[in-house]
């Protein structure tokens, strides 16, 4: 008796987890359902009633949550349900309910009752919302965990080591990327942090770049590079072989914790020196998209460039210093239809040779067929005036002994009265073809 009395309080207690339990009879669908009531130790039973499954067909379609509703139909069926039980103790299903402010989750577990002469099953309905949100809430970390995993494996993959520093003892750990074939010939304690960083970048950072490295990696600079920028970044060099060797540094802090730093070293020496590469050519291309090609001097593109430099600093009142030479190889055009082209290009190679002779600190431009423009700052500005007379000799000697002539003028650049390059190039121009009517009547 004592037995039948535990057993029926041990029903009762785990009952209590169930809003409604249903008691079928298998052969003629008829079913009592079971409420509980306020007093915990009691329940309502309601007045049996004849098909339990059109019933429950009944209230899912009327009170199921519409996206759970086809999914439900669809598995709970009789057959199905009796097929699961053969092999399982009891079959469960979990859909929302609708409410008002939200559906809410429940959950239907179906058992066999045991011990009846005639098949019975009994239908238990629970509440289960708060379970589901925290099985969602769960998995979303779970999920929001994976993700950063892969996320933090990714960007680590990168990195050749990785030093996970405590700011308040300065111990540290060490991690490797195996992929990598480097090999610093260094072994760390991890004891101190700080103290490595003195005694290993005296071993193998580049002579240039020790000073740089250690002041960014101080322990109070890195703190207050974080603090201000939330990163600390360096681009340095290891003394590896032969050649020093670019290593790219990043520090942070680690994820919501300003008790340990992160510390990622990456190898970027290919990166560096393909872009060191491209920088090469990309000059190598623009120098000779600058430059004439009969001459070698630099061409028309190239003085726009110059002219509009010029510009800038008349336009900032920083009143530059310059003379502006212009020069205009004598009778180009006879040359070429008497003597041939090669002869004209020869001539014009002869003229720029003898102005950059004369103007061997100026820029020497070719912009035009015959045509070349000099600008003249410092010391061939200083010296302007002498240069332009040993070159108009040298002009008279060629063309006494038969030789190419080039005609010339020059012009200062004038603060208080210029405005623009411009109006200097032209004054050197009227210049230029003044004395070329000069030489033509000698």
């Amino acid at each position: 008796m004592k037995n039948d009395e535990t057993f029926i309080n041990m029903a009762l207690s785990i009952s209590k987890d169930y809003e409604a339990i249903h008691y079928i009879d298998l052969a003629s669908t008829h079913y009592t359902s079971f409420f509980p009531m306020n007093n915990e130790k009691n329940w309502h039973k309601s007045s049996d009633r004849s098909n339990f499954w059109e019933d429950a067909i009944a209230f899912f379609n009327s009170r199921v949550y519409e996206e759970d509703l086809e999914g439900l139909l669809s598995c709970f069926k009789e057959e199905i349900i009796l097929k699961a039980l053969e092999e399982d103790y009891s079959y469960s299903l979990t859909f929302r309910v609708k409410k008002e402010k939200e559906p809410t989750y429940y959950r239907i577990k179906v058992f066999n009752s045991p011990e009846e002469e005639t098949p019975h099953l009994i239908a238990c309905i629970k509440d289960v919302h708060k379970e589901m949100l925290r099985y969602k809430e769960l998995r979303a970390k779970k999920r929001e965990a994976s993700t950063y995993f892969c996320l933090a494996s990714t960007l680590a993959s990168r990195y050749y080591q990785i030093f996970y520093v405590d700011v308040n003892n300065h111990t540290y750990s060490t991690l490797y990327n195996t992929a990598t074939d480097i090999d610093l010939g260094l072994t760390f304690d991890e004891k101190d942090f700080w103290e490595d960083v003195i005694i290993n970048s005296e071993k193998i950072v580049y002579h240039e770049d020790i000073n740089i490295f250690r002041e960014t990696l101080k322990k109070e600079n890195l703190i207050n590079e974080l603090e201000k920028n939330g990163a600390a970044s360096l681009t340095y060099r290891l003394v590896l072989g032969e050649q020093p060797m670019y290593m790219s540094l990043r520090a942070l802090y680690g994820r919501n914790d300003k008790n340990h730093i992160i510390v990622g070293v990456e190898n970027i020496d290919a990166q560096i020196k393909k872009e060191n590469e491209y920088k090469y050519l990309l000059g190598m291309a623009l120098n000779q998209a600058n430059r004439d090609e009969l001459t070698g001097v630099k061409n028309m593109h190239a003085f726009k460039e110059y002219e509009d430099t010029l510009q800038l600093e008349i336009d900032s009142s920083e009143e530059p210093k310059f003379a502006v030479v212009m020069c205009d190889i004598n009778n180009l055009k006879q040359i070429n239809d008497t003597q041939g082209h090669e002869k004209g290009d020869e001539a014009i190679r002869e003229g720029c040779r003898a102005i950059c002779r004369t103007f061997a600190h100026s820029p020497v431009f070719r912009v035009g067929g015959d045509e070349f423009v000099a600008v003249l700052r410092n010391t061939d500005y200083q010296n302007r005036n002498t240069l332009l007379k040993t070159f108009k000799r040298e002009m008279i000697d060629s063309l006494n002994k038969k030789g190419v002539v080039v005609a010339i003028g020059m012009s200062d650049y004038k603060a208080n009265e210029d405005k623009l390059v411009k109006e200097v190039l032209a004054r050197a121009d009227s210049s230029m073809y003044a004395n070329k009517k000069q030489l033509k009547d000698l």
